[in-house]
């Protein structure tokens, strides 16, 4: 045996290695080749083959030949497939055998798509008689239901087979809402250290009773998900008072009928979220929205995306509204990430009426002076100025990442447009800024002439400039742009009309001027 596999920091960093990406067959042969090696390699490359599983399957055919197979026809697939059924009793060092792989487990997630193997309900029966929970030190489990296994059919039952005290992580999508009740009814009893609770499903009517009561007593919860449909308003507040929530992501929440007139609107905030750092929400309305600004503070908050997908949210108003908000409800001294941007599934167009969002609206946000990465995307017109990107270089000088611009179908509703001499105070504020992602206006000015003491963004290593070069500028507007960006190493420069920048001629034209400029 090779040296190299008795040292154990070097050895674990090889498994790691071979682990990290599963989905190349020479990895996993590579593992199984190890864990049939020698007594001293073979444990530990044993613990890192068992350690992910998508499947019940596996770890069933440890117990050999006391699992047999039969035929089965499956009406809805239109063909036999094999399931797996208890052909004799499981024997006591069958049992041993199945424990010792079963405790390697731990991270467990099942596989989409229909198998042709199954599982008979017997074995499961058995299975749960003399091992429950199936993996004791299960840590993170993954059960979604749309386009479950085959070979875990019985949802409930063989969920409650991984239910275990030693789990922290628990991604579970469950549409039946009695399924659902009976589930966290337990929840807490069974998995009493559970830190991160993700659900995908609809939760409506099961909120304010069963998963609410669990909420309130799952004091260790540090990271709650809610992906799709609404959340009941009450969560809110018992979300609030859990004292170790730092993650929070969800689409949208049921606003009370007593609640969504002006006036209550118009009431002072009622709590506060002590240890949040990371906020994510998805929402299709703009009161709830606010609503939920307006209730709660986050003096910890670090990390802020919002995703909209309304068609009044266009509009300056509303933009100032939740800007302003925003910097009323949080610390100054936390903000650090904010990405707010817009979606819209309906292909609507944006009106020509539309009130643009101008650089007034934004300025609220200049109150969080350490921002590091900045986002604001969508379908709403964006109207700014030099004026305020020499503010915005100014104000956040630890700037990593900046990404400002509307979508193509606005971007001709602007009044306003930053322009390419608006660049040159981020390369003398901005010493950290790596991405940048602008719309310029490029047609109405000259390129700006090279000097001596023009600073440079050595640091930006991805550039995207929504721009419409001239024909006859292009060369001095690539100059000037080689110089302030010497790093770039990805580059996206999109013509944002055919007026003097057809996308196909503005790409030759950017193949000559690399030639020359080497």
């Amino acid at each position: 045996m090779h040296p190299v596999f008795l040292i154990n920091e070097i050895f674990q960093t090889i498994l790691q290695n071979l682990d990290g990406n599963r989905d190349n067959r020479e990895n996993r042969v590579a593992l199984a080749v190890l864990a049939r090696t020698c007594k001293a390699v073979s444990d530990a490359a044993l613990d890192t083959l068992w350690y992910r599983q998508t499947d019940i399957l596996p770890i069933v055919r440890i117990l050999g030949d006391a699992i047999g197979e039969r035929s089965v026809w499956d009406h809805l697939l239109g063909r036999h497939r094999t399931s797996l059924v208890l052909s004799r009793n499981v024997l006591t060092p069958e049992h041993y055998r199945f424990d010792i792989y079963a405790k390697r487990i731990h991270s467990f997630s099942v596989a989409f798509g229909i198998r042709n193997c199954e599982i008979d309900d017997s074995v499961i029966q058995h299975i749960m008689q003399w091992s429950h929970p199936l993996f004791p030190n299960l840590r993170e489990l993954l059960w979604p239901v749309k386009g479950i296994s085959h070979s875990l059919k019985g949802q409930l039952p063989v969920l409650s087979l991984f239910l275990s005290p030693c789990l922290h992580t628990l991604n579970l999508s469950l549409e039946n809402n009695q399924l659902s009740q009976t589930v966290f009814s337990s929840l807490h009893k069974q998995c009493p250290n559970l830190t991160r609770l993700s659900l995908d499903g609809k939760y409506k009517s099961i909120g304010t009773s069963t998963l609410g009561n669990y909420l309130q007593d799952a004091l260790q919860l540090q990271q709650i998900a809610a992906s799709y449909g609404e959340i009941p308003y009450k969560w809110t507040h018992t979300m609030a008072i859990l004292p170790h929530l730092t993650s929070l992501s969800f689409r949208t929440f049921c606003l009370p009928s007593d609640l969504q007139d002006s006036e209550s609107l118009a009431l002072s905030r009622t709590g506060s979220f002590p240890a949040l750092v990371t906020l994510e929400i998805f929402t299709e309305d703009l009161q709830t929205l606010f609503f939920f600004m307006l209730q709660f503070s986050f003096p910890r908050l670090s990390t802020l995306n919002i995703t909209v997908e309304m068609e009044e949210f266009l509009i300056e108003p509303h933009f100032g509204k939740l800007t302003r908000l925003i910097a009323e409800q949080c610390s100054p001294n936390h903000l650090i990430y904010f990405s707010l941007q817009s979606v819209d599934f309906r292909g609507r167009n944006v009106g020509e009426d539309s009130v643009p969002i101008c650089g007034d609206a934004l300025h609220p946000l200049f109150r969080f002076h350490k921002m590091e990465e900045f986002s604001v995307i969508g379908r709403w017109i964006i109207s700014l100025d030099d004026d305020f990107l020499r503010d915005l270089a100014q104000t956040w000088r630890n700037l990593t990442a900046l990404q400002l611009f509307p979508t193509a179908a606005v971007w001709k509703l602007a009044n306003k447009s930053i322009t390419l001499k608006a660049l040159l105070p981020l390369a003398q504020y901005c010493l950290n800024l790596e991405d940048l992602d602008l719309y310029l206006d490029t047609e109405s000015n000259d390129p700006p002439p090279l000097t001596d003491n023009i600073p440079s963004l050595n640091r930006v290593g991805h550039l995207a400039l929504r721009c419409c070069l001239s024909n006859e500028h292009t060369l001095e507007y690539i100059r000037f742009l080689k110089h302030l960006f010497p790093n770039v190493h990805s580059i996206e420069l999109w013509p944002t009309s055919a007026t003097g920048g057809d996308k196909k001629i503005f790409g030759a034209r950017w193949d000559e001027v690399e030639e020359q400029l080497g």
